[in-house]
């Protein structure tokens, strides 16, 4: 299972992830540059819209900026060093050239239904490319990895939060988590969508307390952290040993991972407004990226770095113990509370947001609200199980079928480049 999934990443996904991108770079004369029209494309002319431009931006925030950006970072500077850091500012500005091609096509080809707005790389594929196999085969891939598979690590990795930090019952925890899921499932693609971008603001507010707390304390430290970063990613003296190939490697990998570019995830949540000019909402996907990457990760790795986690936590699981390293460092014994409400708060919101495009792709498959019914049904089975045991092989083949739909989604970029 590793060896297919190293084989999918690093010789398929990343490969085809930046030379698409560089292609797109050129393709829309550097799209991921034109800071104007990317702060302009946030304002909309019909303001009676459900759901405005501001609003999808920080759906697809709420799936990008998840525990996966807490725990990722720590394990990004783990394996490539501070270095890696770099690297993924650099993948984020050249891959963001193909999310503002996803966002766009997913804008274009958008569809309503029964007074919903349904959109994502299977409706392009299919409306663009009139190939509607190639679209289920996607469709299908991504119910089943991103959005269960997602789903059961958030949801383990919150359990796991709250155990270890206070003293409570794993089964309570998972009682409580599948009723709370139960209720905030049930309603229309339109009223999670509100209730994501509603909620997103104060999960925000309260990580970026925390970083400005972080800063404040630790100001001495910003040059050298900036210094050491850029020093690191240069460092060609360890490029015997490997050095600069693994920050380079681990700083795209990670950036993949972390802001989602090109792999198609962010463009569900792009077809949900409505624009005079498509390019608009592939903008507000590049402001996107740099919100995700440029300034969350950036932020999180200053935590981690400022507190000298990465010199001394030495055995990381799934790389949240560096955060939690550093949250003892700056809050001590709070850190019990802070850490599972953090995790709580980023690890929920993904998870909603993962139900939505999930939703999005069963009704393209179907109408039925059987089916419906059913993606309900089973992830609630899904929330109940992960939360009471350890799905850690689960992320392998998460990592496999998001290679998959990320693979399928730059070709059909590529094929669908005259609409841009």
């Amino acid at each position: 299972m590793e060896l297919l999934e190293n084989v999918i990443w690093n010789y398929l996904t990343i490969p085809l992830l930046l030379i698409v991108s560089l292609f797109f770079t050129f393709y829309t004369r550097g799209s991921q540059f034109k800071l104007k029209k990317i702060i302009h494309s946030l304002k909309t002319s019909d303001q009676s819209k459900e759901i405005t431009p501001a609003a999808t931006l920080l759906i697809a925030l709420s799936a990008r900026i998840g525990v996966g950006t807490l725990a990722g970072t720590g394990l990004a500077i783990a394996i490539g060093g501070p270095g890696a850091i770099f690297w993924m500012w650099m993948s984020a500005i050249l891959t963001a050239a193909a999310t503002f091609a996803e966002n766009t096509l997913s804008q274009k080809f958008k569809q309503g239904r029964n007074g919903e707005t349904h959109g994502g790389p299977a409706f392009y594929i299919k409306h663009g490319l009139n190939n509607h196999k190639f679209a289920a085969l996607y469709a299908t891939i991504f119910i089943i990895t991103y959005t269960f598979g997602f789903v059961a690590v958030q949801m383990n990795t919150i359990t796991v939060a709250f155990t270890q930090n206070i003293n409570i019952s794993p089964l309570l925890i998972a009682v409580l988590l599948t009723i709370l899921t139960g209720f905030t499932i049930t309603g229309s693609i339109t009223k999670i969508s509100q209730l994501i971008a509603k909620v997103i603001p104060f999960i925000a507010i309260f990580f970026f307390g925390i970083a400005v707390v972080t800063l404040f304390i630790n100001f001495r430290y910003i040059p050298t952290f900036f210094v050491e970063i850029v020093t690191n990613a240069f460092d060609f003296s360890s490029a015997i040993g490997g050095g600069i190939g693994i920050a380079i490697t681990t700083g795209i990998k990670r950036g993949a991972f972390s802001n989602e570019a090109g792999l198609g995830t962010g463009s569900h949540a792009a077809a949900l407004t409505d624009h005079q000019d498509p390019r608009e909402q592939g903008f507000i996907g590049v402001l996107g990226i740099y919100l995700t990457t440029i300034v969350a990760i950036t932020l999180v790795a200053f935590i981690i770095m400022s507190t000298g986690a990465h010199h001394f936590v030495t055995e990381a699981g799934n790389g949240i113990e560096f955060l939690h390293f550093s949250l003892l460092q700056l809050f001590g014994p709070a850190t019990s509370a802070i850490l599972p409400l953090i995790i709580f708060f980023f690890g929920f919101s993904t998870v909603i947001t993962a139900y939505l495009y999930g939703l999005m792709n069963i009704k393209f498959l179907t109408d039925k609200k059987s089916a419906i019914i059913g993606l309900r049904i089973i992830l609630l089975i899904v929330v109940f199980i992960a939360a009471t045991t350890n799905p850690q092989s689960i992320w392998q083949l998460v990592d496999i079928g998001v290679g998959i739909t990320a693979i399928i989604n730059l070709i059909a970029l590529v094929l669908l480049r005259k609409y841009l």
